[in-house]
């Protein structure tokens, strides 16, 4: 799974609030039948590789990796992106330029066609947060990248968890910090999106039962 600290938390213990171990998308994923996850989230990750920050994004991360053994990988990113102002850029099958949102998603979804056809590619859009309505430094607010991801993940038949407006999701006691979701909000993701996504996704490719 890739992803910025929402998808890394897994298994740490809270860096803000309470102190507790989090039990983020990976546990969930590999409570649901999957014998191996494995976890790539990276602290601090954008989907647009910004060539001037020390942390890689989510495509250079993605880079390092062969797509093939997996059956299904996970893309959660987006948020950081929204905070850094990163530009969406040209929305068309041919930009893969990853400076780019728009670029980077058709990076990682024309890396699973080539390398795993018969693989999934799974999108979730950000989680809410205070911020998602007011605009950064390029005018963007949260939703605009959150239907970029929408956007290309429908152009390359992609599926999306859609987390935009998870019901009851609640930012004073679903998260730690009006962004990073505590073990509540993940367990109410889960349970509304994750879990029944993946519960059909297993049925219909036969994995158990």
């Amino acid at each position: 799974m890739l992803g910025d600290s929402i998808v890394w938390y897994d298994g740490q213990v809270t860096l803000s609030g309470p102190e507790e171990i989090q039990k983020a998308y990976p546990s969930y994923i590999r409570e649901a039948g999957f014998d191996f996850v494995q976890n790539e989230g990276v602290s601090g990750s954008c989907l647009r590789n910004n060539p001037h920050s020390p942390t890689p994004s989510i495509p250079a991360v993605a880079a390092t990796l062969i797509f093939s053994p997996y059956q299904l990988v996970c893309v959660a990113g987006g948020v950081n992106d929204f905070y850094a102002a990163s530009p969406l850029g040209d929305f068309t099958p041919a930009n893969t330029d990853i400076q780019t949102v728009y670029g980077s998603l058709n990076f990682l979804a024309q890396k699973m066609q080539k390398e795993n056809p018969k693989g999934t590619l799974l999108f979730f859009t950000p989680l809410p947060c205070d911020d998602q309505d007011k605009p950064n430094t390029l005018g963007l607010r949260l939703q605009d990248y959150s239907d970029a991801i929408r956007t290309i993940a429908k152009t390359n038949n992609c599926p999306v968890l859609d987390l935009s407006n998870i019901q009851g999701y609640d930012l004073k006691q679903m998260t730690l910090d009006g962004l990073h979701p505590n073990n509540k909000g993940y367990a109410l993701v889960n349970k509304q999106l994750l879990a029944p996504f993946i519960k059909d996704w297993i049925t219909k490719h036969n994995r158990y039962e």
